[in-house]
Order: structure tokens, then sequence, then C-alpha cells
């Protein structure tokens, strides 16, 4: 309390404690990299996205849907893919 939220000096602590072997730290530093993932992509400043892929590569949009449906839900983007066209 009465410090300035730092999500990459944070990272910094808690990814040493994951390498000195505290177990308790590898759920939050996983927590920590989700968050600053999507901070990344909203700095970035775009809202919609698109995901344009073969066939084939369906198997990588499907391990995408989990990440992009937490900022769906927040209402941070928009996405739309093939799927969702042809229904």
């Amino acid at each position: 309390m009465g410090v300035d939220r730092n999500l990459t000096q944070a990272m910094s602590v808690i990814r040493a404690a994951v390498e000195l072997g505290y177990d308790e730290a590898k759920e939050e530093f996983n927590h920590l990299e989700k968050l600053l993932r999507n901070k990344r992509v909203l700095s970035m400043g775009r809202t919609e996205v698109f995901i344009s892929y073969s066939s084939r590569d369906k198997k990588y949009v499907d391990e995408m849907k989990p990440f992009l449906n937490g900022l769906n839900r927040n209402h941070k983007i928009k996405t739309w893919y093939y799927e969702m066209v042809c229904i």
C-alpha cells in the first residue's frame, strides 16, 4: 500500500523467487505474466482482431482462444475469425 504498481518490477522479483525454488511463486509468476501480456496488447491501442488462418492451422487458433476470450470478456478487444463468419 502506498507505492506505485509496477508489474515489470514485480515480475523480476517473483522470477527470482521461482529461480530460488519457491513453488508458491510459480502461480503468481504465471498470473503476472498474463497481466503483462494483456497490458502490452492493450497499449497498442488496437480494439479489433481478425484472425486469418488456413484450416490446417485451426489448432493454433484454438490454443489462442482462451487468451483472447479473457480480453473479450473485459470488453478490451473484439475478435472474429472464419468459424464465426460461417456459422
